[in-house]
């Protein structure tokens, strides 16, 4: 008998923090979900602005800004863990 094969596995880094920590990390003060993707895109590059709004339109409501592999290590990296 074979093991099966995951698909997609979340990035190792993902589970470190509580939602709590992450919530708080910046400043101490708590930041909603909206706040940290404001800071995100904040931090793009003129190309990373145009792939994003590419992405965006092109998947619609597919499309999650928080869930994304780029969004998750940056906010690990912004809050000291990474």
């Amino acid at each position: 008998m074979t093991t099966p094969v995951k698909l997609y596995a979340q990035p190792s880094s993902y589970n470190i923090m509580s939602q709590v920590q992450q919530d708080k990390c910046a400043h101490g003060l708590p930041m909603t979900n909206a706040e940290w993707a404001n800071k995100y895109i904040d931090s793009f590059s003129e190309k990373e602005l145009v792939a994003y709004q590419i992405a965006k339109s092109h998947l619609g409501s597919s499309f999650s800004l928080e869930k994304s592999k780029g969004f998750i290590e940056w906010k690990l990296r912004v809050c000291n863990i990474a």
